[in-house]
C-alpha cells in the first residue's frame, strides 16, 4: 500500500500515521501537511518536522515522506477563529458548528491529496477525522454525512484508482489516544492548541478535549501546557 495521509502534526493524524506504519505491507506514507494561514500553522510546522524526524531518523523508517501544501488566502473573510478573525473561545465544545470551523477545509485538503495520489500512483488517502469531531456537527466536514459522499466522489472521480479512508469514523478522542498509546506513537511531539502559542494554552476546547482524553486513559498528557 502507498498512502497519502493528511497530516497536521496533531494527536489524531500522528496516531493514524503510527497505525499505517504498523502493518508489514505498507510501502510508503506521504504525510501531506497544509499551510493556510491559521493561528497554529507555525507551531504545527515545527511539530510536523519533529514527528517526521522521529520516524525517519530515530526509528529509521524510510517509508515516511513529508510534503507541505501552501494554500494562501482561501479563507480570508471566513470569520473563523482559527484564522484569527475572531477570538478562540475558552470553553469546552458546545452543540453545533464551532467558531474554529474553517469552511470546507477538509474538502479542499482531500481534493488536493486525491489529485496528488492519482497523479503519483498512491492508492489511498487517509484522514483522521473522528466521532468526537463530528459530534453535534462541531466540524461539519468531519461528519459521516460529509465524508461518505466524498468517498464516493473520490472513487468515481479517479476512475476507481484512489480510495478515501477515514478509519476513525466511529472512534472518540479517548479511543484515538488509546490507539496512540498502544502503537507507541510519539504523542509527546504532537500539537493541538488552536491559539497557536509556543506552548498549548490548556484552556481552548481542543486542549481541554485532549487533556480529558488522556485522563480517561489513566495517563497524563505528555506535552507541557502554559
Amino acid at each position: 500500500m502507498k498512502a497519502i495521509l493528511l497530516f497536521s502534526g496533531g494527536l489524531d493524524s500522528t496516531t493514524l500515521l503510527a497505525d499505517l506504519l504498523a502493518p508489514p505491507d505498507t510501502k510508503e506514507v506521504l504525510c501531506l501537511s497544509a499551510s493556510y494561514g491559521s493561528n497554529h500553522n507555525e507551531q504545527e510546522r515545527k511539530h510536523q518536522e519533529a514527528i517526521i524526524h522521529f520516524y525517519r531518523s530515530i526509528r529509521r523508517d524510510k517509508r515516511v515522506l513529508h510534503e507541505l501544501l501552501t494554500l494562501p488566502n482561501l479563507w480570508e473573510g471566513s470569520g473563523s477563529a482559527l484564522m484569527g478573525e475572531a477570538e478562540v473561545p475558552v470553553l469546552a465544545y458546545a452543540d453545533g458548528p464551532q467558531p474554529t470551523v474553517v469552511p470546507f477545509r477538509n474538502g479542499v485538503l482531500i481534493a488536493a491529496a486525491v489529485a496528488i495520489a492519482a497523479s503519483r500512483g498512491y492508492s489511498d488517502v487517509f484522514i483522521a477525522a473522528h466521532a468526537s469531531d463530528a459530534a453535534n456537527y462541531a466540524y461539519p466536514d468531519c461528519t459521516p454525512d460529509f465524508l461518505i459522499p466524498m468517498r464516493a466522489a473520490v472513487y468515481v472521480g479517479t476512475m476507481k484508482a484512489v480510495r478515501l479512508i477515514n478509519p476513525y469514523v466511529n472512534a472518540t478522542k479517548v479511543d484515538v489516544v488509546s490507539r496512540g498509546l498502544r502503537n507507541k506513537a510519539p504523542l509527546h511531539l504532537t500539537y493541538s492548541c488552536y491559539r497557536g502559542g509556543e506552548k498549548p494554552c490548556g484552556h481552548c476546547a481542543t486542549c481541554l478535549e485532549r487533556m480529558g482524553a488522556f485522563a480517561a486513559n489513566g495517563v497524563k498528557d505528555p506535552v507541557e501546557y502554559e
